[in-house]
């Protein structure tokens, strides 16, 4: 976790840079030219980094006080369960697609390409819908050949 001081210091150095892109893209729209090269700065991306930055400064000030603690602590809770689930659901779905990787692989093992290639590439396709349905989970819609994703 990054202290306040280290976070304050890159607000600062975020701030300047906004308040140069700022000043050089008006002097750009004033001289009607636009810049390109290093001499560029994404703007957007600039103010939205300080904004970031900012709010992750209000958020440690706020939980810093003794009286927001329980607050704090209700929201740090939250969070943990929040990446639980989503830590949950990433190893649920990684497992159903090495499954369906399994069942993909397992037809590719035995099939060869004897006689009609169409015939061969139709049975792939075939396999990898159903890989598709695998990784998708219960009570999702199935793919079909017109809409596979």
């Amino acid at each position: 976790m990054a202290t306040i001081e280290a976070l304050e210091a890159e607000l600062r150095i975020a701030r300047r840079d906004a308040a140069d892109a700022t000043e050089r893209s008006q002097r750009a729209e004033a001289r009607n030219v636009i810049l390109r090269g290093k001499d560029t700065y994404d703007l957007p991306a600039v103010l939205e980094r300080a904004k970031r930055l900012q709010d992750e400064v209000d958020e440690l000030r706020y939980e810093r006080d003794p009286r927001n603690w329980p607050e704090a602590t209700r929201r740090i809770k939250r969070k943990a369960v929040a990446a639980n689930k989503a830590r949950e659901a990433a190893e649920d779905t990684a497992k159903r697609l090495l499954e369906a990787l399994e069942k993909i692989a397992e037809p590719l093992d035995t099939k060869t390409c004897i006689g009609d290639p169409w015939l061969f590439y139709a049975d792939l396709q075939a396999i990898a819908r159903d890989a598709i349905d695998a990784t998708r989970g219960p009570g999702a819609p199935a793919a079909s050949p017109e809409n596979p994703s």
